[in-house]
Parts: C-alpha cells; sequence; structure tokens
C-alpha cells in the first residue's frame, strides 16, 4: 500500500490536511470533479444525499455545503436548518492535481407559503413587440399563472409576450406550493413606438422639362413624418407631404426634403435635372455603354444605336450623352428624332453623328422618349484591328428605368473568364443624380468570394473595371453588383471580349432580391 500527504487549496481554506492511501501507482491524470444529489429540492431538517461521479480516480474530498459544515466522506448525507439557495461545492484531489465543481441546491421551508413578484423588460413595451416577463417570487414557488390582460395566458415561469394593440394593461401573477399561493398584479402602459424619420425623395416624370408640372412624393423609411418641408433651389417652398411644382428654366436642381415626426427630423437632398422645353417624356431608356475609342489589343470600337416603335402612333426621342468617370448633373442632349409607328431609326456610330464627338471618348447613352414603347439595342464593335478586324460586337439593350437595379436588389453576372483567350470587364451606369457606390463582389467558380471592388459614380456617370479578375488568372467566374445606397437606381453589364479577334460579348445581369 501506498501512502501520501498533500494539502488540497479547499484545505487550506479550512486549515484541513488529507493523508490518502491506495494500492499500486496513482492515476497519470488531473480529477475531474462531478456530483449529483437528491431530493433535487430539499426541505429543511431533512436529509441530501450528495454522490460523488467524479472521474480519474480522485484519492480525497472536500464538500463545503455553505451553510458552514463541510465533509471529507466521499459520499455524504447533509442536513440544512435553514431555507434557500446554497451553492455546494465539491473539491477532488490526487497525485496528479485538483478539481472543483459548484451545483446550488434550493432547500424549502414546508408550510411556508409562496409570495408572488415579477419584473418584465423593456421599460417601455412597443405594440408587436416581444416583452420579458421574469418570476421574482420568494418562497419556491412550484407553479405558475399569468394573465396579460389580452386574453393571453401562460403557465411558463418567465413567458415572453407580444401585445397587438397600444393601451393599458394589466398582468397578473399567481404562484403556489404545496403550502399555498400568491399572486401580485402590475400595470404595464403599451404604445405604438416612434422611429426617428428617414427621410426619402421621389417625383414623376423622372425627366422634366421646362414648364412641366412635377409630381413630388415625400415619405420615410424610418418612424412616420406628421411635417414636410421642401425647397425646390429655385426659390419656392412647400410644406405639403406631395406637392406639385413647375421648374421655369432648364438646368439642375438640388431639391430638399426635410421630414420630423416627434422624436426627430432627417433630410435628403435630390438632384433633379430639367430639359429643356420638348416632348412629354414618359420613359428613359439607360444604355450602360457606348464607345468611340481605341480599346486593348489593337481595337478600336465604335457604337451604332438601333430603335424600333412598338407604339401604334409617331414617337419622339432624343438622346443624352453622359461621359465616363464624369458628373452628368448637366448632360447634353441631342436634337428630337420621330419614329413612324411599328418603324425602325438607326444611328451609325452615334457618338459621332448624334454628338459630333471625336476620338476617344467612352461612356453611356439615355433615350428620352415620349413613350413606353420603344425596344432599344446598341451595337459596340472592334471596327479596326492590327490583328483581325471584329465580327458582329456585343450588342446592349436599352433598359427602361423601371428595370434597373435598385437598392436592396443584387444583378449577378456570369461568364466572367480571365485567361490567354478571352479578358473581362465590368461596367455600371448611375441612373439618378445622385453619387452611388457599386460593391463588384468577385467569386470564382466554386463560389468562393474573392474579394470586393468598388465604383463610385457621381450623378448619371458611368465606369468600367477593366480585367476585374486579372489577379486570380486563370479563372472561369462570376460577379455580383449592388449598392448600399438609399434610393439608388443602376445598371451594370459584363464585357467578355476575345483576345484574337476583339469581339466584345455583352453579359447583362440576372437581377435578384438577396
Amino acid at each position: 500500500m501506498q501512502c501520501y500527504r498533500f494539502l488540497s487549496r479547499a484545505a487550506l481554506i479550512i486549515a484541513v490536511a488529507v493523508t490518502v492511501c491506495t494500492a499500486g501507482s496513482a492515476s497519470a491524470n488531473d480529477p475531474d470533479a462531478k456530483f449529483d444529489f437528491w431530493p433535487r429540492i430539499a426541505v429543511v431538517g431533512y436529509p441530501v444525499q450528495f454522490v460523488d461521479d467524479s472521474r480519474n480516480d480522485p484519492g480525497a474530498w472536500l464538500w463545503e455545503f455553505d451553510d458552514g459544515a463541510t465533509s471529507t466522506e466521499q459520499n455524504p448525507v447533509h442536513t440544512f436548518e435553514r431555507d434557500g439557495r446554497f451553492e455546494v461545492r465539491l473539491t477532488v484531489v490526487n497525485l496528479d492535481g485538483e478539481d472543483d465543481e459548484v451545483e446550488e441546491i434550493d432547500v424549502v421551508l414546508i408550510g411556508r407559503d409562496p409570495v408572488a413578484s415579477f419584473a418584465f423588460t423593456p421599460a417601455q413595451p412597443g405594440v408587436g413587440l416581444p416583452v420579458q416577463f421574469t418570476d421574482a417570487s420568494e418562497g419556491f414557488p412550484t407553479s405558475w399563472e399569468w394573465t396579460f390582460d389580452d386574453g393571453g395566458t401562460s403557465t411558463e415561469q418567465n413567458p415572453v409576450h407580444v401585445f397587438d394593440e397600444e393601451g393599458s394593461y394589466e398582468i397578473e401573477l399567481t404562484v403556489s406550493n404545496s403550502a399555498g399561493l400568491d399572486d401580485a398584479k402590475q400595470r404595464i402602459e403599451v404604445t405604438m413606438l416612434v422611429e426617428e424619420p428617414v427621410a426619402v425623395i421621389s417625383h414623376r416624370p423622372a425627366y422634366p422639362v421646362v414648364g412641366q408640372t412635377v409630381k413630388f412624393f415625400g415619405s420615410s423609411k424610418g418612424g412616420p413624418g406628421t411635417s414636410w418641408e421642401w425647397e425646390f433651389d429655385d426659390g419656392e417652398s412647400s410644406t405639403e407631404q406631395n406637392p406639385w411644382h413647375t421648374f421655369a428654366s432648364a438646368g439642375s436642381y438640388e431639391v430638399e426634403l426635410a421630414v420630423t415626426n416627434s422624436v426627430g427630423t432627417d433630410d435628403q437632398k435630390k438632384k433633379i435635372t430639367v430639359f429643356e422645353e420638348g416632348p412629354t417624356i414618359k420613359e428613359a431608356y439607360l444604355v450602360p455603354a457606348a464607345s468611340y475609342s481605341t480599346g486593348d489589343e489593337d481595337s478600336f470600337f465604335q457604337t451604332d444605336l438601333d430603335l424600333n416603335n412598338l407604339d401604334d402612333r409617331i414617337a419622339t426621342y432624343s438622346l443624352l450623352w453622359l461621359p465616363r468617370d464624369a458628373d452628368n448633373s448637366s448632360p447634353s442632349r441631342s436634337e428630337n428624332f420621330t419614329i413612324a409607328a411599328g418603324a425602325s431609326a438607326k444611328h451609325d456610330n452615334a457618338l459621332a453623328g448624334v454628338f459630333g464627338l471625336e476620338p476617344d471618348v467612352n461612356g453611356a447613352l439615355v433615350i428620352l422618349a415620349d413613350t413606353e414603347h420603344l425596344v432599344i439595342m446598341t451595337r459596340t464593335y472592334s471596327r479596326k484591328s492590327a490583328k483581325v478586324t471584329g465580327t458582329f460586337g456585343q450588342a446592349i439593350v436599352g433598359e427602361a428605368v423601371p428595370q434597373l437595379i435598385t437598392t436592396g436588389e443584387v444583378g449577378r453576372i456570369i461568364f466572367m473568364n480571365e485567361d490567354p483567350g478571352f479578358r473581362a470587364n465590368v461596367g455600371c451606369a448611375n441612373a439618378t443624380g445622385e453619387s452611388v457606390q457599386i460593391l463588384v463582389d468577385l467569386y470564382d467558380q466554386d463560389g468562393l468570394f474573392l474579394e470586393t471592388k468598388t465604383m463610385d459614380l457621381q450623378a448619371w456617370s458611368n465606369s468600367q473595371l477593366n480585367r476585374v479578375f486579372a489577379a486570380y488568372a486563370p479563372i472561369h467566374g462570376f460577379v455580383d453588383v449592388r449598392t448600399a445606397k438609399a434610393g439608388a437606381a443602376f445598371t451594370c453589364y459584363g464585357s467578355v471580349l476575345d483576345n484574337d479577334s476583339n469581339d466584345p460579348m455583352t453579359v447583362p445581369p440576372a437581377v435578384r432580391q438577396p
């Protein structure tokens, strides 16, 4: 038999040394203290059996019962002389170390009635929001009955409840045990919580002309507004929520809306472009890429524009030129053109033919029309190359404003190849008078996220990220385009080019909600 003497941490506390004798060698592992007891709810004056469940062969035990009593037995029996909640600690020791475990035990006094009490959070409950009720009763109740004064009840100890209407509610908790029962009541006020407003401006038509009446719409994405203050940047103002306004001259106007409610004020500014007098503009179509410029691999690109009128009357339209990487708050506008009902119109080399531009220019086009029934397509192709002359080139559809990507939506562009045979670009165009940052998320073919590139676009601006996957070549990937800017509208495209022929292929985005 082997005997050894050691002093545990717990033994030091009560100045007790423990001597342990074991047969053979000691365990190589530290002990792992565990214990159980019954009954789980003890009664004052009645014994409680404690059972050691520790692992790794402890050789000594020290029990502390949180009432001044201790024991060094492995499985002691202890009687509590008063009620309350006690933290019982078991410390076990072997040759390799020591460990302890603490558990709470509730000791009740038979014949003691419970005393009901409860609390709740938040202190100011809101309609439709969860309220946490917490039992704080004394006397160790064994059952709980809640009534919430709206027809709702619960038998949980700590329930969560949602009030569907504002008002004053008397909450009642009834608790009981073997000795009796008690109840407590509290009145709570449930209100319709109001958030600060978040001002949002919209207007129709999107592209007004001088003398045309514009309908402005004020709204709040936060709490509801109670007052509205408009400034139209021409000396005029309004306090209506949805006012009408007419601009007397062409130009760019910074319209401001301030929305106020009981908890705060918020304002938004939005640039509005008013054009010279002409046909009433019912729709705008955005073509995000147009070129009359040299490109990579000895290419030279030009853009042709084709339009078809699906309407049963003559359509009138004009073009806006939006240079790349510029603030286009006051863009160049062409003369008015017309298309007969059911007919087509074509503008070869539109940037030179319509606007008289010289190389090298890149950007986007907007087609303003008095009909919502135009079909618009552009063809951008390599006109001349030191390698191989391009064939058809890339076709880009003119998108009506309601079809654009908006805040909260994601456009996915696939077929993004970067290897010796192909190169891939991503272009985007801003369709609003406010600056916007486009986030371009890059993924490989397995859906592994690579990085996020950014594109900062000014009012009505456009830009292009060339060879976006160059750092990861060779690769076959895809991108997601999105923005966090409230009220944004934009479009993007992928442009995949054959490095031998310089032929570009357009990949439109598939738009989805995230």
